[in-house]
């Protein structure tokens, strides 16, 4: 179990967000969602090339 972690945005984040189109909105909410209940979650590795 790790200790929870605390995630904040920048002044920036929210307009740039608002700026993405729906369908990578939602798979950036989705992926928040996962990283808030599972930090270590394999899809959130970044991958190297």
């Amino acid at each position: 179990m790790h200790p929870p972690l605390n995630h904040f945005t920048s002044p920036d984040y929210w307009p740039l967000y608002n700026r993405l189109p729906l369908h990578v909105r939602k798979a950036a909410d989705k992926n928040f969602i996962l990283l808030k209940a599972d930090p270590m979650h394999p899809s959130l590795h970044l991958k190297s090339n």
